[in-house]
């Protein structure tokens, strides 16, 4: 089981479970999925982020203030930094991707850590999207969908935690529908707190 931790109110889920986590800019949306991913890593439980908004230099400091990212098993798969910077070389922490339209390689990458997590001998892996927003205008629609269903079924697969961030407004409700049918259920945020879990 995966508890959640005391911001979503000590709820503990069975191992394979996705959420969508949805909250408005500003709604501190980011930071409770990263409490969420970071509330077993005191007691062995792998931290990876595939990150598409910020870069992972970004993303440690980010952890950093919640857990000491040094004493953690934690990967990050960064779709931001090599758009900018082509110098930057993948490590045993950090695996760069192009850009968030790269999804065969997100999926690539996502996979690596995973058996480089099994590898080590760690039982429970706690993984954070952030974010599908800045994913869903890159390819078409219904190619995102079609990842997410393939990353999501990969993560029930190795009985790993999915927590996956997404803003509400920048997206019609079709999508959003469409979106909430690959999830095992929705937590909603809004002013630095979880208003609802519906799974």
């Amino acid at each position: 089981m995966y508890d959640l931790g005391p911001e979503f109110d000590d709820v503990s889920v069975d191992p394979g479970t996705n959420l969508l986590v949805s909250g408005p800019p500003l709604s501190g949306v980011r930071r409770l999925a990263f409490e969420a991913v970071t509330a077993g890593a005191d007691s062995g439980d792998a931290v990876l982020v595939i990150t598409t908004r910020y870069s992972a230099r970004r993303v440690f400091a980010d952890l950093n203030t919640l857990v000491d990212t040094d004493d953690i098993t934690l990967g990050v798969v960064d779709c931001v930094t090599r758009r900018q910077d082509q110098a930057y070389a993948d490590d045993s922490r950090v695996q760069y991707v192009t850009s968030p339209a790269a999804l065969t390689r997100i999926g690539i990458k996502f996979s690596e850590f995973v058996k480089q997590f099994d590898a080590e001998g760690i039982d429970q892996t706690r993984v954070v999207f952030d974010s599908l927003s800045t994913l869903l205008p890159y390819p078409d629609t219904q190619s995102v969908f079609k990842f997410l269903a393939v990353l999501s079924g990969q993560i029930e697969e190795a009985g790993a935690l999915g927590i996956h961030v997404i803003e509400p407004a920048a997206h019609d409700e079709e999508t959003l529908r469409t979106l909430a049918e690959v999830f095992d259920g929705r937590v909603t945020v809004a002013d630095n707190a979880v208003t609802a879990i519906d799974r």
